[in-house]
């Protein structure tokens, strides 16, 4: 830890008991405030959770030798993972969908696609209708069909010999289901991001008989369209112990002003501390207008809410004579796969990247009659 801890950081470094919630606000040092916490207890086996690869390879550089550093998909690999790993896909299609069902009866495959990841994503044992979409988003499809659909296709999906595309989700999935103990290896578990935790992981962490360390913030939550549920609120945590952290070293006070006035029309009733240095506030007017005029020098940090704000923004940069780093890379965002849509709407099919939008679809007219 790079300064002295805080009251609010030393009060968990020094924490013991069995269940602690960590409300931490953006920028407060949650992880080397974890990191100073493992290193307090040196002859504990850790497992510290995180969300995804980034998050676990930056963790794994600074945790202490204790301490293993694992996403939660990692962990399920290892179980289950390996044995569909020749059929692991990045997300199914609601091609792959219509072809196990034998339809093209699309609003039924597409409804069934959303019951089937919606099951796979939630704590429960088999697919129920709880995983249906909304009565106004069956699009006339009849509920006992749609959940015969799923469960279809989740029995295909979880066979270990069968040939239908598996996602990385499924073999958590499997995993969860399996009930693993994973007390028997290590004595705390620290539960990185658990804003973002969907139901399936949730279930997986507080289901062990461990010490839990849960770490997060409800505000900072981005991943709800993909089920997460925050785990920071799970009923099963009515008695663990609170702690939160307040004072941020990511900004200063003019940020911090903002959030307050965000976080008070949430209804928080704590304040967020910025303790970064100066700093200002701007609109998106103002900053292409300093980008305009070339008022807009040194680095600069945009955060935008969706993958067409990111795309945007760096495009209106680079039209000011900016030069532009994409966190995490630009082939995260995917951007040949607007290309292809692109050049499969134009009917120039030599220039897509895939041929894989032609194999599933007659036309682009037929993909966007599908995509509605």
């Amino acid at each position: 830890m790079p300064h002295k801890p805080t009251e609010e950081q030393t009060a968990i470094i020094h924490w013991q008991g069995r269940k602690l919630v960590v409300n931490a606000f953006a920028g407060t040092g949650k992880t080397s405030t974890l990191v100073s916490y493992a290193m307090a207890c040196p002859e504990s086996r850790m497992l510290y959770l995180a969300y995804n690869r980034a998050i676990r390879d930056e963790a794994e550089r600074r945790f202490p030798f204790n301490v293993e550093c694992k996403t939660s998909h990692q962990l399920a690999f290892a179980r289950f993972g390996r044995h569909y790993q020749k059929r692991l896909v990045p997300g199914l299609f609601v091609t792959d969908v219509a072809r196990k069902l034998n339809t093209r009866y699309w609003a039924l495959a597409r409804v069934a696609m959303t019951g089937l990841n919606q099951f796979i994503g939630s704590a429960d044992a088999t697919p129920g209708r709880q995983h249906l979409p909304d009565k106004d988003e069956m699009k006339g499809v009849a509920p006992d069909e749609a959940l015969r659909a799923v469960r279809t296709l989740w029995q295909a999906m979880s066979d270990p010999d069968g040939t239908f595309p598996v996602t990385h989700d499924t073999y958590l999935k499997l995993f969860q289901l399996s009930g693993p103990d994973l007390s028997r290896r290590w004595d705390t578990i620290l539960f990185d991001e658990a804003q973002d935790a969907n139901p399936v992981t949730s279930a997986l962490v507080l289901g062990q008989r461990c010490r839990i360390v849960l770490v997060g913030d409800r505000y900072q939550q981005i991943y709800r369209f993909r089920g997460a549920d925050d785990a920071l609120s799970h009923p099963s945590l009515a008695g663990a112990d609170r702690l939160w952290m307040t004072q941020s070293f990511r900004f200063g006070p003019a940020v911090a002003a903002m959030a307050n006035l965000l976080l008070k029309r949430a209804g928080e009733s704590r304040e967020v501390s910025g303790c970064g240095g100066d700093d200002e506030v701007l609109t998106m007017q103002e900053m292409r207008e300093r980008m305009k005029h070339g008022k807009f020098g040194g680095h600069r940090a945009v955060l935008n809410r969706t993958v067409a704000g990111v795309i945007g923004t760096a495009l209106m940069a680079a039209m000011a004579g900016r030069k532009v780093y994409w966190v995490g890379g630009i082939e995260g965002y995917r951007t040949e796969a607007l290309e292809d849509l692109y050049w499969f709407q134009m009917d120039m099919p030599a220039r897509m990247h895939s041929d894989r939008l032609r194999r599933d679809y007659r036309n682009f007219d037929e993909y966007r009659h599908i995509a509605r």
